[in-house]
């Protein structure tokens, strides 16, 4: 009897390569893990993994203090807290600063979607930068950028240097939020110049030497233009119309169709062209995958709906200064993050994060279906409720998606799954604010014989349409009966508009229920970044590929043969009742056709 030594497998190797992952899957099937595929490696006392008759040395996690790791999460958030904090900061003094500048009623969407715009297009290309120079260097440029774009929009003397700070802004804040992601899932298990110094001297991820001209030639520019170029021909196409160009215009319309025709592009460049693909296309072939990057563009959607038009309430029907309508914000924005800290916790010591992502999801769409209710008036027993319901359910869907979806990837596809989230949630604030605004506005419109009614034709003009957003300080000025008429107006605009969001957030609830359910790992690997490892995994996925077809093939052709089998059985079995064979042979030609299709299904 002789003994075969069976090579590993290619998932057998994979599973001795040092990969990292936050979360990593441990599938959960009802099974006990240890009763899954061991692999034909094993470990000496010195904590080596041989693999045949290798020894591969597995990289030690780098032992922190607790010290050094609050500094680091300290420095990581703060970074995170003044990315995020830009996308809405604007939101309640966006009125104050249209009428400081004398600008435009496009440029009331511009101050806001200007940094939306850019963090969205420039998202999914500092995943893939980090993947070939590493963290820590991309991390410390986009705060830099992020930096730089702050300072020009804080010395801005006008609306065109405002909006070009904060496009600088967005495209470093893109960066900030995506890289602290990827950094926190390389680290761990599942004030801006303060921020730069910490992580430059305490942050040791790896850091590969990749030379900067080889890096600029791995990266796929293709994708990165076309990406980046059909992202901003579309959302300047939603920008644009029915504000400065009618929608059915050669400039709006052109705007979307190749917007959308060059993303298109990408995907068709990311499948058959990428070298080093920045967005892994087989993240669509799971339908987990899917329904996670659904329920995070529904979130972004509708998050950035109550952030930026809730003060548009509080100023135009409630009279308030844009900085008590911040104050008035306080009950949605403390609610939100007291659930965000709770939902950590409670992942961290359960490993679940479904039961986060549908109570998420649930209370969204409620708290947003009761704004459809508030008053024009001061009625604080709702505007206050109303708006901590909504935020429990806003808090728990910031973090609990990615989870999931990094759960669901390869570890060496970590970075760009991370990337391609936070480009989804970017992409919905950005067509959230023009889409809400142009509803509220054409709202609006359809509302101004009313204001005529009460004001005149002048002041109805000024008010109504384009310019609603920018008007809420004559709002305030009226005399009554014209105000209450006014405020009513608004109120009813704004109403329309948390119809269309609630509509939009019921749809999470749908998405949420195809997400898939894993374990989370509780042991935390070493991840490997640089041109080397970029190079090791294109191999490997077309090892996959080749493999895949192979077995395509090997199929296609076992169930050939099977047909083959089972149509020589049956005629056998024909010639026996004929007279032509006995009972015997047929039988023994039927035992040996079951035998040829079980042979070949065992292929």
């Amino acid at each position: 009897m002789s003994t075969t030594v069976q090579e590993p497998s290619q998932a057998e190797r994979l599973e001795a390569v040092t990969d990292v992952t936050v979360a990593g899957p441990e599938k959960d099937h009802g099974g006990d893990p240890s009763s899954e595929k061991q692999t034909p490696s094993s470990s000496d006392e010195n904590g080596e993994q041989l693999v045949g008759d290798k020894v591969q040395e597995k990289p030690q996690v780098p032992e922190r203090s607790k010290g050094k790791v609050a500094l680091i999460m300290g420095s990581l958030c703060i970074a995170v807290f003044l990315a995020a904090l830009d996308t809405t900061i604007v939101t309640t003094a966006v009125p104050t600063i249209t009428a400081r500048f004398h600008s435009s009623e496009a440029d009331y969407t511009w101050i806001g979607s200007a940094y939306l715009l850019a963090a969205a297009s420039s998202t999914p290309t500092w995943g893939k930068f980090s993947d070939i120079w590493g963290r820590k260097p991309i991390l410390l440029v986009a705060n830099a950028m992020f930096f730089v774009g702050s300072l020009i929009a804080a010395m801005s003397i006008n609306i065109q240097m405002l909006l070009a700070g904060r496009v600088i802004q967005g495209t470093g804040g893109g960066g900030l939020i995506i890289l602290a992601n990827i950094c926190i899932s390389d680290l761990f298990i599942p004030f801006d110049a303060l921020a730069f110094v910490i992580i430059l001297f305490l942050l040791d991820i790896e850091t590969p030497q990749t030379p900067i001209l080889a890096g600029l030639k791995a990266i796929d520019w293709i994708g990165v233009i076309t990406i980046t170029g059909g992202t901003i021909m579309f959302l300047l196409g939603l920008e644009y119309g029915g504000v400065s160009f009618p929608w059915t215009s050669a400039t709006v319309l052109s705007l979307l169709i190749f917007g959308v025709i060059t993303i298109i592009l990408f995907f068709l460049n990311e499948w058959k062209l990428a070298k080093y693909p920045m967005m892994p296309l087989k993240l669509f072939k799971v339908r987990s995958n899917i329904a996670t990057l659904a329920v995070c563009f529904v979130h972004g959607f509708v998050f950035i709906s109550g952030a930026y038009f809730y003060p548009l309430y509080f100023q135009a029907v409630l009279g308030a200064t844009p900085i008590l309508s911040g104050v008035y914000l306080f009950p949605f924005v403390l609610s939100l993050s007291i659930m965000s800290i709770i939902v950590g916790i409670f992942i961290k010591k359960t490993g679940q994060y479904l039961p986060p992502i549908y109570l998420g999801v649930t209370f969204m769409t409620i708290g947003f279906g009761l704004y459809i209710d508030l008053p024009s008036g001061r009625t604080w027993g709702r505007i206050f409720p109303f708006q901590i319901i909504a935020g429990i359910g806003i808090g728990p869907n910031f973090q609990s998606p990615l989870i999931a979806l990094q759960t669901n990837v390869e570890p060496r596809d970590i970075a760009t799954a991370t990337a391609t989230f936070g480009f989804v949630r970017q992409l919905s604030t950005a067509i959230s604010v023009v889409v809400g605004g142009v509803i509220f506005q054409n709202s609006m419109m359809n509302r101004e014989p009313t204001l005529q009614a009460a004001l005149g034709p002048a002041l109805a003009q000024q008010i109504g349409g384009g310019g609603a957003g920018a008007a809420t300080g004559i709002v305030s000025g009226l005399p009554e009966p014209g105000r209450s008429a006014a405020r009513g107006v608004y109120t009813d605009s704004l109403r329309t508009m948390w119809i269309f969001y609630v509509c939009i957030s019921a749809c999470s609830i749908v998405a949420a229920a195809f997400i898939g359910n894993k374990k989370l790992k509780k042991t935390h690997e070493v991840h490997k970044t640089g041109l080397e490892e970029e190079e090791k995994n294109r191999k490997e996925r077309e090892r996959e590929r080749a493999e895949k077809r192979e077995s395509k093939r090997v199929s296609k052709m076992s169930g050939g043969d099977a047909e083959k089998a089972e149509n020589k059985r049956l005629s056998r079995l024909s010639g026996g009742l004929s007279g032509r064979q006995s009972p015997v042979v047929g039988a023994s030609s039927a035992q040996a056709g079951n035998g040829a299709v079980k042979g070949d299904d065992s292929v």
